[in-house]
């Protein structure tokens, strides 16, 4: 499935234990997360699983790369 190229936005709640999910018009409502940290890897995984968010980025960083490869500069260090 392909992705436009949105950022993906997490929005942790503590005192319901849920995250907020919100990638272009997407959206998602994890439940019983137990923190900040949590939601974010729960949520970029959701987000790769269900979305293709990350498959999406790699991609993108891929066209970057094959780009600046192709006008003569280096990806080194990258």
């Amino acid at each position: 499935m392909n992705m436009p190229q949105h950022h993906l936005n997490v929005q942790y709640d503590p005192a319901s234990r849920t995250a907020l999910l919100q990638c272009g018009p997407r959206s998602k409502v994890l439940r019983d997360v137990a923190t900040s940290a949590e939601a974010e890897r729960l949520a970029h995984r959701f987000a790769e699983r269900n979305w293709g968010y990350g498959e999406r980025a790699a991609q993108r960083n891929a066209e970057a790369r094959d780009m600046t490869q192709s006008i003569g500069g280096s990806t080194a260090g990258h």
